[in-house]
């Protein structure tokens, strides 16, 4: 199981580059249900952006633990 951490930050940056790859078209679009949602072609986007970069998170923190985690306020250090 990924770093639930890991997780939200892949999906932040896969949610930026599909932002920017589609920078003057509609991303999302409104269910009738009130739900959002991205368009097919943006969630394929995001599906493949979002696994290339969990891939390297995972890869590059392998068990790591990430310095954030442990420091209180965001993880700035208290001088």
């Amino acid at each position: 199981m990924s770093n639930p951490h890991l997780i939200a930050l892949a999906a932040n940056i896969a949610d930026y580059c599909v932002t920017n790859e589609y920078p003057f078209s509609n991303t999302t679009e409104e269910e009738e249900c009130g739900v959002i949602r991205y368009t097919e072609e943006c969630q394929d986007t995001f599906n493949l952006r979002y696994d290339y970069i969990l891939n390297i998170l995972e890869e590059t923190f392998n068990g790591k633990v990430l310095r954030i985690q442990e420091q209180p306020y965001g993880g700035q250090r208290d001088r």
